[in-house]
């Protein structure tokens, strides 16, 4: 377990330092996020549905919805620090390829909680 320990920590240590932490956390956000809605999805209207129908809505707009803002405000925090008191070239790098990106996805993310909102 020490040898697990010590091997994760140098890695989230560089993020930390360089103030990547924030917006690959986001980053993991959108991840699981993309992961839950396939999960309900399927648990919904899969072979084997295992989600009430009525059920399916308010869970879709809370895997949408809080985990959406999770990851926007996350992102943006860490966009922030990042821009503020991080390296001039760690964040010419990591804002148009990490930061934003995140931001318009989790951004998209709450569009479509509120879509789904106003369809059904």
């Amino acid at each position: 377990m020490n040898r697990v320990t010590a091997w994760l920590s140098r890695p989230i240590w560089w993020l930390r330092r360089e103030r990547l932490l924030l917006p690959v956390i986001a980053l993991a956000l959108l991840l699981i996020e993309a992961i839950a809605v396939r999960v309900v999805y399927m648990g919904t209207f899969g072979p084997d549905p295992q989600v009430a129908e009525g059920a399916a809505l308010p869970l879709g707009h809370a895997v949408l919805g809080g985990l959406g803002v999770s990851a926007l405000v996350t992102g943006l925090v860490g966009t922030y620090r990042l821009a503020r008191r991080g390296r001039l070239i760690t964040a010419a790098l990591a804002v148009p390829l990490l930061c934003f990106p995140v931001a318009v996805a989790a951004t998209a993310s709450l569009y479509a909680s509120l879509v789904m909102a106003a369809i059904l």
